[in-house]
C-alpha cells in the first residue's frame, strides 16, 4: 500500500461545487486516501448533504473528517485541515475543484520512484472557462517562482510534515500559498515536476479587486525574499506587466485570450 494521501477541501456555501469535488475524490482508484472537509458553517444545505452521505464516504475512503465551524478566512480553514490531517502527503482541492481523471493519485503514489526523493510534486492543470473553453496549463520554470506562482495549488502535492511545520500565514488574504512555496524554494526543498495533468480548475471570473490585490500581495511576498537589488527591480517590472495583461484581458473576449494562452503554452511545451 502506498502512502496515505490527504485531500483537504475548504468550502463555504458552495454545495454544488462540494458535490462535484466529492464525486471526483470518491472516483479515485487509489485506496489510501484521507478526506478532510473544512466548512465555514455553510447555510446552503452542505452540512445536511455531508451527513446524508457520511456512511458512503467513510466506506470509500481510509479516513474522513468533516469540520463545521466558523473560520477567519480561507488560509485559517486550510490550516485547520492541515492540523487535523494524518496523511503523508497533502493536496488542496477546494469546493468545485476536481482531479483530471480517476487515476491521478495512483499514477503518482503507486510508484515510489516518483515521490520518494521529493518534497513537493507538481504538474499540469486543465483550465476551464464558462464550461466551454479548455486549455492545458503547464507549470512555468521553477526559477520563476521568485516572481509569482508557477502552478495551480490544485495541482500540487506537498509532504504533510512541511505544511504542519510551516502553516499558512494569515497575513495574506489571497497569496499565502505562494508565500509558503517561495519559502520552501528558498529553503532548497526538493520540487519535482511531473508530466501529468493533475486537476481541473474552473476560472469563474475572479473580481478585479481580488485580482489586483493578488498582484500586490505577490509583489510584497517576492520582495520579502529577494536578496539582490536587480531581482527587486525585476519584481516591480513583473508587477506592472501583470497589471497591463490584466487590462488587456478585461478589454478582450475570453476566446481570444484563451487562443493567446494556448499559443504561449505551445511555445513552452516545445522548448
Amino acid at each position: 500500500m502506498g502512502p496515505l494521501v490527504t485531500i483537504i477541501t475548504v468550502t463555504l456555501n458552495n454545495k454544488t461545487g462540494l458535490k462535484k469535488t466529492l464525486d471526483s475524490v470518491l472516483k479515485q482508484k487509489y485506496n489510501n486516501i484521507e478526506l478532510i472537509i473544512v466548512d465555514g458553517k455553510s447555510e446552503d444545505g452542505s452540512e445536511e448533504y455531508i451527513k446524508t452521505n457520511k456512511n458512503l464516504i467513510e466506506n470509500k475512503l481510509k479516513r474522513f473528517m468533516y469540520i463545521y465551524e466558523k473560520d477567519n478566512g480561507i488560509y485559517d480553514a486550510m490550516n485547520k485541515g492541515i492540523k487535523a490531517s494524518m496523511g503523508d502527503w497533502i493536496i488542496f482541492m477546494n469546493a468545485g475543484d476536481t482531479f483530471f481523471d480517476e487515476e491521478v493519485i495512483s499514477k503518482i503514489f503507486e510508484d515510489d520512484s516518483i515521490f520518494k526523493e521529493a518534497d513537493i510534486i507538481y504538474g499540469k492543470t486543465n483550465l476551464i472557462a464558462n464550461e466551454k473553453l479548455e486549455m492545458i496549463s503547464k507549470p512555468k520554470r521553477l526559477q520563476n517562482i521568485n516572481y509569482g506562482m508557477i502552478f495551480a495549488h490544485q495541482s500540487v502535492f506537498v509532504r504533510a510534515q512541511l505544511l504542519k511545520n510551516n502553516l499558512f500565514s494569515n497575513s495574506y488574504k489571497i497569496c499565502s500559498d505562494y508565500d509558503f512555496f517561495l519559502h520552501m524554494y528558498q529553503k532548497k526543498r526538493k520540487f519535482k515536476e511531473i508530466g501529468l495533468i493533475i486537476s481541473n480548475f474552473e476560472e469563474t471570473g475572479v473580481s478585479s479587486k481580488n485580482k489586483l490585490k493578488s498582484y500586490r500581495e505577490t509583489k510584497e511576498i517576492s520582495l520579502k525574499y529577494a536578496p539582490k537589488k536587480t531581482q527587486k527591480i525585476k519584481i516591480h517590472i513583473v508587477f506592472y506587466i501583470n497589471i497591463l495583461k490584466f487590462i488587456i484581458r478585461k478589454l478582450s473576449s475570453p476566446s481570444f485570450i484563451y487562443q493567446l494562452r494556448r499559443w504561449r503554452n505551445s511555445i513552452f511545451q516545445n522548448e
